[in-house]
């Protein structure tokens, strides 16, 4: 049966918060996250979107600022500000101003947060950037890892990131003989080379949270809107005008066995609700 309008918001903000409250047990938070999702964490995304979220659940402002302080070794300070800017210039979402927090100065004991463990699985990201600093390198090297093959155009965008800085890096890291060059057409197609990749953990999941998350906040901040909520039709309607963006968003956050083609507007929006209920279920491993 079809989630209705009404049904589906309150879903995407309680499993968007789920996954958030994941995040930040997995970043060292003192909590109990409640469900576990199969994703690695992502400090900017849990930050970000916390940042949305709170609006729905304040307690996520204050572990999101409590993280921060006590772990400004740990943030992508560069990665953060462009993912900010990229959610507010592209897709009309904006992190409300008193949760853009200055990540200057000297870490701040907390009690609410732990030491990050950079030897969880999930925490790949915090690991690489322990080796190779919050960088764009350690960006590309975590795509690469968990994505597979690609080019620098879909690094960047897919990781927030600045394409020529990451083009940069991908040639270093080829010249130092990491990854593997292929000329596709135009296209050149990096990856990891075998002698690099066996020192390195092994993937557990190719699933991106921030691009999760953003689906979430997109469908309830555009999609969603509580002015026209109870009139299903202007919802279909506004659900079939983001057929393209929400079909992108989708399929980057996470592959699933739905078909987004629909040609009718009610069509879509069921084939939305139903891509969504099956990502959240991989996502959990139910």
């Amino acid at each position: 049966m079809m989630l209705s309008p009404k049904e589906f918001k309150k879903h995407l903000i309680e499993t968007a918060i789920s996954i958030l409250w994941d995040q930040w047990e997995k970043l060292g938070a003192w909590i109990g996250p409640g469900e576990r999702f199969k994703f690695y964490s992502d400090p900017e995304a849990a930050v970000v979107f916390s940042g949305y979220f709170s609006r729905y659940e304040k307690r996520l402002q204050k572990i999101s600022e409590e993280w921060i302080s006590a772990n400004k070794e740990h943030l992508n300070t560069v990665r953060l500000k462009r993912m900010s800017k990229e959610l507010s210039n592209e897709y009309g979402i904006t992190v409300p101003t008193k949760l853009k927090i200055e990540v200057t100065g000297k870490s701040k004991f907390s009690k609410f947060i732990r030491e990050l463990d950079v030897l969880l699985p999930e925490n790949l990201l915090p690991r690489l950037r322990l080796l190779f600093g919050c960088s764009t390198k350690a960006e590309v090297i975590f795509h690469l890892l968990t994505a597979g093959n690609s080019n620098s155009n879909q690094i960047a965008k897919e990781r927030f990131l600045n394409q020529k800085a990451v083009f940069i890096e991908l040639n270093k890291l080829a010249r130092a003989g990491l990854l593997i060059e292929k000329t596709v057409g135009r296209e050149r197609i990096f990856s990891i080379s075998p002698n690099f990749v066996s020192v390195l953990p092994k993937p557990i999941s190719s699933n991106s949270v921030s691009w999760v998350l953003l689906s979430a906040a997109f469908m309830v901040e555009r999609c969603l809107s509580d002015d026209y909520l109870d009139d299903e039709y202007l919802i279909f309607s506004t659900f079939n005008d983001f057929r393209k963006t929400l079909a992108s968003m989708l399929n980057k956050a996470m592959e699933c066995n739905v078909s987004l083609k629909q040609e009718s507007a009610q069509g879509f929006y069921s084939s939305v609700v139903d891509y969504w209920i099956c990502l959240t279920k991989k996502a959990t491993g139910r």
